[in-house]
């Protein structure tokens, strides 16, 4: 029988008033509270913070100098010494330091774009005033300039903010629009869009920023990083949905956004972020993608094998801690559909 228009059509399924209240009782309020408490913990205040920073020069002018760095500002600064400028610049261009002051007859403050500008500013601003106890002009030079286009050095921040986007909003659709797939189908349409949604975003942000002065190995290098870490970021989503099933979303965006964006050293480098933030950069996989992309686009590929063996541990351990729940899920006896987690008008139960 074909129903007509005119026929009384099935009311829509109303969800029940509980489910609303504790819908917006649980994810806003979370989103708000992490959001404000990760992102002004970590940026509220930057300040050099066990800064690398080099003295270079006769021990009878750099002693005095670092004596007195020390003195001025406790713990700003990791001071190392060297015997001249070129030790110095040795020692930034290979990112075992974020900054020198090379004082004798005259004072050279070396400084490296490509480790941050708010870095930049703050060797800067103690090179000048070390200059200036002495009644002398300072010599600023960057030995890592940022290219024409990227002045605030945040270019490669804001492709990795879309490559995390990219893979967890993926994981996310796959999940809820397309459960039904096979796991290994869902990691294929996964690494799909870790290698689509990096270089999309690269050629567009290409027409703004160029390619950061970078030739075609250079691109590809820093294309396959953004391909790994887009891809992690999808196998958390789906590892996070193995683990919470509805409720997913909480610890995806406490693992990709929450703790991620805040450590990774983008918007303020890790020298200058507060202890607890120094930390989670030392072992999150956000901080390796990042910090391997500036070694790649700023610094000839200096400093890059820690970060990239840090993203690689991630991503293995996310691979392998998902195969397992899938294996034990395969094992496991059919659920009753009455005991999965109430889902009524796209809204979760929580």
């Amino acid at each position: 029988m074909v129903s007509s228009p005119t026929d009384p059509q099935p009311a829509p399924a109303v969800v029940p008033t509980r489910i609303i209240v504790r819908a917006l009782a649980s994810f806003p309020l979370y989103f708000v509270v992490m959001f404000s408490v990760c992102y002004i913990s970590a940026f509220h205040a930057p300040r050099p913070n066990g800064l690398h920073l080099v003295v270079a020069g006769p021990a009878s002018a750099a002693g005095p100098v670092v004596r007195a760095l020390d003195a001025s500002d406790p713990g700003a600064f990791d001071i190392v010494t060297a015997p001249g400028a070129a030790e110095a610049r040795a020692l930034l261009e290979t990112r075992e330091a974020a900054g020198a002051v090379v004082v004798g007859e005259g004072v050279t403050v070396l400084v490296a774009g490509g480790g941050g500008a708010p870095v930049r500013a703050a060797v800067t601003e103690i090179g000048t005033a070390v200059a200036q106890r002495a009644g002398l002009t300072p010599v600023i030079e960057d030995v890592s300039p940022l290219p024409r286009g990227d002045s605030t050095g945040t270019g490669i921040f804001y492709l990795l903010i879309v490559s995390s986007m990219a893979g967890y909003l993926t994981s996310t659709i796959l999940t809820q629009a397309a459960a039904h797939l096979r796991l290994r189908t869902k990691y294929a349409v996964v690494a799909g869009a870790a290698v689509a949604g990096p270089l999309i975003a690269f050629a567009i942000g290409s027409a703004f920023l160029g390619t950061y002065g970078l030739g075609a190995g250079g691109v590809a290098q820093l294309l396959g990083v953004l391909a790994a870490y887009t891809f992690l970021c999808g196998a958390l989503g789906l590892l996070s949905h193995q683990l919470l099933g509805a409720n997913a979303m909480m610890l995806v965006m406490a693992l990709v956004v929450f703790l991620n964006f805040p450590s990774a050293g983008g918007a303020i480098p890790v020298g200058m972020l507060p202890d607890f933030w120094q930390w989670v950069h030392s072992v999150w996989f956000g901080s390796g993608a990042l910090e391997a992309l500036r070694s790649i686009v700023y610094f000839d590929g200096h400093g890059a094998g820690g970060p990239l063996l840090r993203l690689g541990l991630w991503t293995v351990l996310a691979a392998a801690l998902s195969a397992a729940l899938a294996r034990r899920a395969a094992r496991a006896p059919a659920p009753d559909p009455r005991d999965e987690p109430l889902v009524e008008g796209g809204v979760p139960a929580v």
